[in-house]
């Protein structure tokens, strides 16, 4: 990537132009004098370099990860901003020195770049929750520690070049129905009143999902459905079709129930299909005479001897 083209961010929402972006200056740079910038996205969450890792060790680095100095006699005086995967491949091969684009970027520049990154790449390593919590970082540089407690969807979307409805969607953990819960990004493991361990699915259920739940929970009620949501794996239909129970703001577990148990049904009616079931020779052949005898393929027969065996046993 070319210099001047750090100066705009393309996503979805169009072309958006950065103000103040400061000249870069190329420089080689030892991968392990790098680290991660406090306002990188991506701060806890692993990286998964692999499908990196061999690119890197046979051609290098061909586009340069951008950062800013931390401090130029530090041991470790740069943070990556842009490009962490790059740094993480080019450390983990070992490489002597990489080209990178320094530049004096101040906090809010250099949040900015860094989301938006992973919007054009479509990072998947991004989970709502580090999204979310990345985008309150960013309302705070730019409204001040004071702010808002819900940041404005069109005030972010603005900011990063994204559509109103996507930037709401980002926000979704702010809302104060998930304040002080484990779907809350300001709550910290370290902070959590419940001291549980947070799973990765939890922090990356669908935006789309909690804006349904929080119309018939918030609070303690919403954190536990949202568990419930994540451990029995319901689709965002099912979450559709639970908020829509009669019952459900009144007691949103027993429209939850209620909806398991029309979908378990629904599955349960259209029955299953055995594929590539193996016989032995002598049960092959016994079935292969009796599809001759019947004048049937050799699959009905073995549906007729199902169904005469669940009969027998009582099943039917």
């Amino acid at each position: 990537m070319k210099p001047e083209q750090l100066k705009q961010t393309v996503t979805d929402g169009g072309t958006t132009e950065l103000d103040a972006i400061p000249d870069l200056e190329i420089r080689q740079v030892d991968p392990d004098k790098i680290a991660v910038d406090d306002m990188n996205e991506r701060t806890d969450e692993p990286l998964e370099t692999e499908d990196l890792e061999r690119t890197v060790a046979e051609n290098g680095v061909v586009e340069p990860p951008v950062c800013r100095v931390r401090d130029e006699d530090a041991e470790v005086p740069y943070a990556v901003i842009q490009g962490q995967r790059r740094v993480a491949a080019a450390q983990a091969v070992q490489l002597d020195e990489i080209p990178v684009l320094v530049g004096e970027f101040d906090d809010k520049r250099a949040l900015v770049r860094s989301i938006t990154e992973n919007i054009k790449a479509g990072e998947k390593d991004v989970t709502t929750k580090s999204r979310a919590a990345a985008i309150w970082k960013l309302w705070k540089l730019d409204q001040g520690e004071d702010c808002d407690p819900i940041p404005s969807s069109t005030r972010i979307g603005n900011l990063l070049g994204v559509d109103n409805r996507t930037a709401s969607n980002w926000i979704e953990p702010l809302r104060s129905e998930y304040a002080n819960t484990a779907i809350d990004p300001r709550i910290s493991e370290e902070t959590n009143p419940r001291d549980q361990k947070v799973t990765k699915q939890l922090e990356d259920i669908d935006a789309d999902k909690l804006q349904k739940i929080r119309q018939v929970a918030s609070g303690d009620t919403a954190e536990e459905l949202i568990n419930r949501v994540v451990e029995e794996d319901l689709s965002q239909k099912d979450v559709r079709e639970m908020v829509k129970q009669p019952e459900a703001s009144e007691d949103p577990f027993k429209a939850l129930e209620q909806v398991k148990q029309a979908k378990e049904a629904a599955e349960e009616a259209r029955g299953f299909m055995l594929d590539r079931v193996s016989f032995g020779d002598q049960t092959g052949g016994a079935i292969s005479q009796a599809a001759r005898a019947a004048g049937k393929d050799k699959s009905a027969v073995v549906k007729d001897a199902v169904r005469y065996y669940l009969r027998e046993e009582g099943y039917l």
